[in-house]
């Protein structure tokens, strides 16, 4: 049997509704890959000084003024471009949400990465935990760990959020987190045992981070269906108040189990106008501004600011064009290697400032599992024109494209349109609010649509491989259904995170030979920051997997 105990884990450890009424299962899961949370990375991309034609190349991550001794007070207030779809999570679904889940609410288990960006989980609500077998975890809960209304975090609460997340009638987004999962069980208040239905080397990092945010039961029982408005977690911040659509403020829990944050709390302000956005945070309004809030034309002025930090680092997300190979035209390899050989990335790069990079498919280069000695796609408009040929439309064809009605995603496919119209493709598209094009694609009723999906983590790929690829996973609808890559994928589930690299770039080839989505550009995570904020952690640092969103180690100079 193997055991897990303590490593310092808050110095090192990673850690709805889309409208007001509830979706069905699919549609929640796929408006948050495909609307909000994965497509508000297409503006992940700014537009500075970079001269380097094929794009950027973000660093493997660094901490933000990181000299001098840390100290307590103050508040930070951050830029939100929209407001919380929910507090509630069992139920987050947008990028926004992140600010209260990742700071409110804490899971078991938390990844880190070594010295070699290889990845494991660490201990955080549960101390340890003991792989019984196979598929048997027992956890040992910490007796120290309470919510943030004086109720212990014991097993009772840990088993009640897992049984209502399992129940598919619940409807909620984190049941695709835990596919594995078939029971829990409270032997006593301080133990949780957790059944798998198979072996699963994954399971520790997919509980490690959203998917296991622990909810106060007695809050929730309070609450009821107004849950989302009332928060109640075991994390470093507590929520305080909020004037709906416009400002939410949180504030510094004392009985933080690891002891009180440096900061008296946080607020986030929305401002859904990026010209606004920029200007607050230019008057010393917003003191930090994910680089999606912002419009890309402003980013490149931050960087030769001396008030700020722009921090440029790993993989945020990959922008692709998503293809139902269920139905015609999307069913012709031939077509879709025309779309891909059509497409001039370096146009993409260049429209981005050289904050973009080319990458060659589903392993993004500067994320955990990059495939550097694959080659980046090729532009050939004469292959794209022969490919379309071979698939019977050498006379030219029309496909339909769904995209979010963004303004940021209007200008791509806009370039997309123009690019694919050099080689005779003519792209009519339609822009949809994310949650109807979550509908759209849960029924399937689409050709092509553009969206992107997020890579912060070895966990991000382990998601998309199992839910975007392989025939039965909630995202693909067997849009994709290649016998060799279910037998891949399947293989994988006994594996640990960093077992896992060889495998996935096995199914990135087939994915990548048969066009089965085509890869525009790969776009970094940015983030602006005021520099007397400090202490920020971006992702994929080694030693300190911090999320771009959460709080608890920032402090004020």
């Amino acid at each position: 049997m193997r055991h897990f105990r303590n490593e310092e884990p808050w110095k090192s450890a990673y850690w709805s509704r889309v409208t007001q009424r509830r979706l069905s299962r699919r549609v929640l899961l796929k408006v948050g890959a495909f609307g909000t949370a994965g497509l508000a990375g297409a503006a992940y991309l700014g537009c500075g000084d970079g001269e380097e034609k094929k794009g950027v190349t973000p660093t493997a991550g660094k901490t933000v003024a990181p000299e001098g001794t840390p100290k307590p007070g103050g508040s930070v207030t951050v830029l939100m471009g929209a407001p919380f779809s929910t507090m509630d999570s069992a139920f987050h679904s947008t990028n926004a949400d992140k600010y209260c889940i990742y700071n409110v609410y804490e899971p078991l288990t938390a990844p880190d990465t070594d010295e070699e960006m290889k990845q494991y989980s660490v201990p955080f609500l549960a101390e340890k935990w003991e792989q019984v077998d196979d598929k048997t975890i027992n956890f040992q809960l910490r007796r120290n760990a309470k919510f943030h209304d004086g109720t212990d975090v014991d097993s009772a609460a840990v088993k009640a959020y897992y049984d209502m997340v399992l129940k598919p009638e619940t409807a909620s987004p984190r049941l695709a987190d835990m596919v594995s999962l078939d029971h829990v069980e409270s032997p006593d208040a301080s133990t949780v045992t957790m059944f798998l239905k198979r072996v699963d080397g994954g399971f520790l990092g997919a509980i490690g981070r959203w998917a296991g945010a622990m909810r106060s039961p007695t809050a929730v029982a309070k609450w009821g269906n107004d849950y989302q408005n009332h928060p109640v977690g075991a994390g470093a911040f507590m929520f305080k108040r909020q004037e709906p659509g416009v400002l939410y403020e949180f504030e510094r829990n004392p009985d933080y189990w690891q002891g009180p944050s440096y900061l008296d709390g946080y607020k986030c302000r929305v401002i859904p106008d990026k010209a606004v956005a920029a200007a607050a945070l230019k008057a010393g309004e917003i003191d930090y501004a994910a680089g999606g809030d912002l419009d890309t034309a402003d980013l490149g002025a931050f960087q030769k600011d001396a008030d700020f930090d722009v921090v440029i680092a790993g993989a945020g997300n990959l922008g692709t064009i998503w293809v139902n190979k269920k139905r015609e035209p999307g069913n012709n390899i031939h077509l879709r290697k025309a779309i891909s050989y059509a497409i001039d990335r370096d146009e993409f790069v260049q429209k981005y400032g050289g904050l973009a990079f080319i990458t060659p498919g589903p392993l993004p280069k500067y994320s955990l599992y990059e495939t550097p000695d694959e080659p980046d796609p090729e532009y050939s408009p004469e292959k794209a024109k022969e490919e379309l040929k071979a698939a019977g439309y050498q006379d030219g064809l029309t496909i339909n494209l769904v995209a979010v009605n963004d303004p940021i995603l209007q200008a791509d496919t806009e370039l997309l349109a123009a690019q694919l119209g050099k080689v005779g493709i003519s792209v009519k598209t339609e822009f949809v609010p994310a949650t109807q094009a979550g509908l759209t694609l849960n029924k399937g009723e689409y050709d092509f649509a553009y969206g992107a999906w997020p890579v912060e983590s070895a966990g991000d790929i382990d998601y998309a491989m199992t839910q975007l690829y392989h025939s039965k996973g909630f995202f693909n609808n067997g849009t994709t259904s290649d016998p060799e890559i279910d037998t891949l994928v399947d293989s994988v589930q006994p594996l640990g995170p960093n077992e896992r690299a060889d495998v996935y770039r096995h199914v990135m080839k087939i994915v990548v030979e048969n066009a089965y989505m085509v890869y525009v550009v790969g776009m970094p995570q940015i983030n602006v920051i005021r520099k007397n904020v400090r202490g920020y952690i971006p992702m994929n640092k080694p030693h300190g997997f911090g999320l771009e969103k959460q709080f608890r180690g920032i402090w004020l100079a």
